[in-house]
């Protein structure tokens, strides 16, 4: 009878340990981009909702406010607002970066360009 001892060979673990990398690699490139368009979403949600609440004291004051202070709004600790008044108080332009994700581009609300965000800066 011969003894004969069961081990994997060295080939089997080189298999293994590769496809455990590529899914680990996989894993991590999904990540990425998923803290990307997170990052993206959460800044056009601050757009928007800092816009609608700039829209509103304009309706009822005809102009729109010297700071972000003088409206009842606080932003999320995720987004860097920028708020520039223009043109007297006549139109602004809102500025988003995130704050986990620095590299993440910049989005943007002018006022005298409509109300929705986009990547575009403000003229």
């Amino acid at each position: 009878m011969q003894n004969r001892k069961h081990a994997f060979t060295i080939v089997e673990l080189l298999v293994v340990i590769t496809v455990i990398a590529a899914l680990a690699g996989l894993t991590i490139f999904s990540f990425g981009s998923w803290r990307l368009r997170t990052a993206q979403t959460e800044m056009k949600n601050e757009l928007n909702t800092a816009a609608a609440t700039l829209k509103s004291y304009r309706n009822f004051n005809n102009i729109y406010p010297a700071t972000l202070a003088g409206i009842p709004y606080t932003p999320s600790t995720g987004v860097t607002l920028t708020y520039t008044l223009r043109s007297g108080g006549a139109s602004y332009c809102l500025n988003a970066g995130s704050v986990e994700v620095p590299s993440a581009p910049h989005w943007y609300v002018d006022s005298n360009n409509g109300m929705a965000p986009t990547t575009t800066s403000c003229s």
